[in-house]
């Protein structure tokens, strides 16, 4: 304690940064430090380096799970391929946050084996992993991704979208809530198609007022079901139901 309290008396400087609350600003100056050298950011810290305390007001709940959040970023630092020199990225929109971090999965691993759990894990970069791991941030090799689902569902939003993307992995989560949101958002969806065949994705997110991202990602799993299919070509052609 004593340690801390000497480096939040010598105040901000290139490697470290207070922070009053957990807001948007850190996930920024997280994965700032990540793209640079590392650095320290101390939270419920003033920038006059006032340690804030106090019991609150009132209970705030956030739109996403802070225990999802800190993991995915936990994994970009321990995961990405860092020969890449591209950026790791935090992109906050109103109804999702993306994380994209460089470097795709490696030695087999797919997502499918991800989501289904049934893989066994491996690190690009062993000693970041083992001292993430020996400080307590990383509970069990190989969890995270189930953590993060599991969050989500424990917060009530929707699951979170893991996928590779470009030359990286990118995770998506959603402000949408499970119960009528998604559920009540997929077969609206898919009874719109049923009634009024040969429709885009555009004209679905439209008239059923959800965003397109969420529209495109719910016809892809409605088309993995084998429940809808694409007739005709990309510009002309639309959804019809099976």
């Amino acid at each position: 304690m004593e340690g801390i309290l000497a480096q939040i008396e010598k105040g901000e400087g290139q490697k470290t940064e207070f922070k009053a609350s957990f807001q948007k600003e850190v996930l920024e100056s997280i994965v700032a430090f990540a793209n640079a050298k590392g650095g320290k950011i101390f939270i419920g810290i003033s920038d006059s380096a006032k340690i804030i305390t106090g019991e609150p007001q009132r209970i705030e709940r956030y739109d996403y799970p802070l225990e999802a959040i800190r993991e995915i970023v936990t994994n970009m630092i321990v995961h990405r391929d860092y020969r890449d020199s591209g950026d790791s990225i935090v992109k906050i929109f109103d109804d999702h946050i993306t994380f994209f971090n460089p470097g795709k999965l490696y030695d087999g691993l797919t997502v499918e084996k991800l989501q289904s759990g049934n893989y066994s894990s491996r690190s690009r970069n062993k000693a970041l992993a083992k001292m993430f791991k020996e400080v307590g941030s990383i509970e069990k090799y190989g969890s995270g991704i189930a953590r993060i689902k599991q969050e989500c569902h424990n917060h009530g939003i929707a699951e979170p979208e893991i996928e590779e993307f470009q030359h990286g992995f990118r995770v998506t989560l959603y402000k949408q809530k499970q119960d009528g949101g998604v559920n009540g958002g997929v077969n609206s969806i898919c009874e719109m198609i049923t009634n009024t065949p040969n429709l885009k994705a555009k004209q679905i997110a439209e008239a059923s007022n959800i965003p397109l991202r969420t529209v495109e990602r719910e016809l892809k799993k409605l088309k993995d079901q084998g429940k809808i299919c694409f007739k005709g070509a990309a510009k002309t052609g639309g959804y019809y139901a099976k």
